[in-house]
């Protein structure tokens, strides 16, 4: 089992996470961690590494090197292939302490050009130390939220997010005996801030998640995001506690845009892997996420689903996503991932943290990927609909991308080449939009 920064998600590849409880939303995840550290005692596990891509895609931002990445800036709307990241750039990263039971510290640091602006970040970079049976951390890194090629929460493609936090990344049973049918567990929770906000600027991210496994092949999960304060906006620990209890809907209880303290999302997600024929897999999973929140507990959700089957080098694979509110199984309400406070809405420098589709928009995705020891291709077909509302179409806009990613490395991990190739092409409204994105990378 991996951290809920990492994961091995559809198809048995490192990727997506999948291990996840359920909660109110009322209730905050930091007694749920409390409580469920109060039996943290150990038994058996292994430690994972720290890879933030979804299936199928191999990132090597937590490896040391130096990559090199060019091509147009990616349009927005299809989910991606390669763990390029969008646009072009150069990111060099580096280990200088690596102890499991002490100090860790990569430094890592990116300059890219994106959306017409360059920008540097310490993207790569983390520093972390053990506390409670987990590690304290800082760190600017991706992550990817979710059992499917694509997160409804935080998606591998959106922009690295500056955050301190608490990760157990040991996926461990605990000992008490009336919690260890929870299985082994493991646990993210961080706190940081978001770039490329006008009103208000630099409103603050704080990300929960806790993955568990229960039974063997079920993963079960819980994940809960926040946007809260930022400049101009009550940033005092009587709104942070009001936030983590939900009480944030203009409405109730006195709250309305000037004291609302901020917006957020919860929701479940589940996966369950099989085999077949001896060295057959199967994957079905799921994800849903309340926009909203009625009576304590999250409402008007997204929804995501997929299954993959695979055998030896090749898998396929199926996902559907609907971003519309309550669009799956109501009326529809638009205005998923957008929010009257924070105009910018949940965003990090202009780019989605969750689906890359942004809101209102319904997605099918089948594809295939053949992979090798030292070489690994990916094809994808697109077909959608954008429904009222949505951020980057034109409503009924119908939607038909292409995807097409190809990787190969040579010599070893440390000091080895690697290199990759990423075509995607999306057809909406009478026009095509193209892009291509070329990378090269050595190890250190």
């Amino acid at each position: 089992m991996n951290p809920p920064h990492v994961a091995r998600a559809a198809g048995g590849r490192r990727g997506a996470c999948h291990y996840r409880p359920t909660l109110p939303l009322r209730t905050s995840l930091l007694a749920c961690f409390g409580a469920v550290m109060a039996g943290n005692g150990m038994a058996g596990g292994t430690i994972a590494s720290a890879v933030t891509s979804p299936p199928g895609i191999e990132s090597r931002a937590g490896e040391d090197g130096v990559r090199l990445w060019a091509g147009g800036s990616s349009f927005k709307g299809l989910p991606g292939l390669a763990s390029m990241p969008a646009g072009s750039g150069l990111h060099i990263s580096r280990t200088w302490l690596d102890d499991p039971e002490g100090w860790r510290a990569r430094l890592g640091a990116t300059v890219a050009r994106l959306d017409g602006e360059t920008r540097f970040m310490a993207e790569g970079t983390e520093i972390s130390a053990p506390l409670l049976g987990g590690r304290l951390y800082a760190s600017q890194e991706r992550r990817h939220w979710g059992p499917g090629r694509a997160s409804l929460f935080l998606d591998a493609q959106a922009q690295p997010v500056a955050a301190v936090g608490w990760r157990r990344e040991q996926a461990l049973a605990p000992r008490t005996a009336w919690l260890r049918w929870l299985g082994p567990w493991t646990a993210d929770l961080f706190f940081g801030t978001l770039q490329g906000h006008e009103a208000p600027r630099r409103p603050w991210l704080i990300g929960m998640r806790i993955e568990l496994e229960p039974a063997q092949g079920f993963a079960l999960g819980l994940t809960r995001t926040l946007l809260w304060g930022g400049r101009g906006r009550d940033e005092g620990l009587r709104s942070l506690l009001r936030a983590l209890a939900g009480h944030d809907n203009a409405g109730d209880d006195g709250v309305d845009v000037h004291n609302q303290p901020g917006n957020q999302m919860a929701g479940v997600d589940l996966r369950y892997t099989g085999s077949w024929a001896g060295q057959g897999h199967w994957t079905v999973y799921g994800q849903i996420a309340g926009e909203d929140e009625a009576g304590q507990m999250p409402s008007r959700f997204l929804g995501l689903a997929g299954v993959s089957v695979g055998r030896g080098a090749w898998t396929g694979f199926a996902e559907w996503a609907d971003t519309g509110m309550r669009h799956a199984y109501g009326e529809h309400q638009p205005g998923a991932y957008r929010h009257a406070v924070f105009s910018s809405g949940y965003t990090q420098w202009g780019r989605q943290l969750g689906h890359p589709v942004g809101g209102d928009v319904v997605l099918h995705t089948i594809g295939a990927r053949l992979g090798g020891d030292s070489m690994e291709a990916t094809v994808a077909l697109h077909r959608g609909r954008a429904l009222p509302g949505a951020m980057y179409f034109a409503p009924g806009e119908r939607l038909n991308g292409l995807g097409l990613a190809l990787s190969s490395t040579r010599g070893r991990p440390a000091d080895g080449w690697a290199w990759g190739l990423a075509v995607q092409a999306l057809r909406h409204g009478g026009r095509t939009e193209r892009v291509l994105q070329v990378s090269v990378g050595h190890g250190l």
